[in-house]
């Protein structure tokens, strides 16, 4: 049995020292302006921010029991204060217009959308403190302690144009064409920007004269659809090689001197969007004055250059995965 007997929970809520606090703010404002001289135009601006900030600083000093039983060099001070901001502005214009002469209805869609995401990740651990006089207001070390200071920063931005047109005929025939254009700071600097249409038609079966008071159906309708999705959900800058220091058990020795290695970690230059085609057909039907509804639908996807992390080739790189 351990002759030091149990931790102590009164000495460890006393004398650890764990405080922090957060701040967060996330706000949005829109504007629309309906455009004279022509009706159904309109234009929108959308803008939008979410920031963070969190200052986190924790003492365990060299008395406490947990430190030491742990071994090594007891006593150990650590901070860490993230911050976040996210921004997000969209801007599109809208143009709606029923066109009597011809029984139909038009709603054309233009767009540009633009979202940046900056995260900072400054802290610094000691360990191995020589009193604990100054608790969480100073980091006491000489030559026996490890301290190390961290400065991380990741950031992403996404780009991206669209377009889309509605045009119903009669009410019966409804025809829906989307495409957008998107760039992700995640990719290969080739592979950043892709192109994902998108089109649609659906048939009111049931307010065609052949059919209607012919069926006990209140609804019938028939649904085509095909398009293609992107997929950026990946982590940032590993397109790129990145290279980090070795720890201490990695050093080789040159003479007298140990001197740390830099090992770069595995990259694919040439990782793009994940791309889903997808095409879909449906039918629906109501009875009763669509009180009752069902839904028929039958649909094929397809992923192609799948984002995945996979392992490596033995000898290939100085990683065990690769996210390609």
């Amino acid at each position: 049995s351990d002759w030091r007997g149990p931790n102590n929970p009164i000495a460890e809520l006393t004398l650890v020292n764990d405080e922090g606090t957060t701040l967060r703010s996330v706000g949005s404002v829109e504007g629309e302006l309906e455009i004279p001289y022509l009706t159904g135009l309109t234009a929108t601006v959308r803008a939008g921010y979410d920031v963070a900030d969190a200052d986190r600083t924790q003492f365990f000093p060299r008395t406490l029991q947990s430190q030491i039983e742990a071994g090594g060099r007891p006593g150990n001070f650590s901070r860490n204060s993230p911050s976040h901001l996210t921004t997000v502005l969209d801007a599109f214009a809208r143009y709606e217009r029923q066109l009597d002469q011809w029984s139909s209805d038009i709603d054309l869609t233009v767009g540009y959308s633009t979202e940046r995401a900056k995260a900072e990740y400054p802290s610094f651990y000691a360990q191995g403190l020589i009193t604990d006089l100054l608790g969480p207001s100073g980091v006491p070390i000489n030559e026996n302690t490890d301290d190390a200071p961290f400065y991380t920063v990741d950031e992403a931005r996404l780009v991206s144009g669209f377009g889309r047109l509605n045009y119903s005929l009669l009410d019966r025939y409804l025809f829906t064409v989307t495409v957008r254009r998107d760039g992700s700071s995640r990719f290969g600097p080739d592979q950043q920007w892709g192109t994902f249409p998108s089109a649609a038609f659906a048939w009111r079966l049931s307010e065609e004269p052949f059919l209607r008071d012919r069926l006990p159906l209140s609804d019938l309708k028939l649904r085509v659809s095909w398009g293609t999705n992107g997929n950026q959900a990946v982590g940032n800058y590993l397109s790129f090689t990145r290279y980090s220091f070795s720890q201490s058990t990695a050093q080789v020795q040159f003479g007298n001197t140990w001197v740390s290695t830099i090992r770069p970690s595995a990259s694919d230059p040439n990782l793009r969007w994940e791309e889903t085609r997808s095409t879909d057909v449906g039918l629906d039907f109501g009875f009763l004055n669509n009180r009752f509804a069902a839904t028929i639908d039958l649909y094929e996807k397809k992923t192609t250059d799948l984002l995945f992390n996979v392992p490596t080739a033995a000898g290939t790189a100085l990683s065990n995965f690769i996210t390609t």
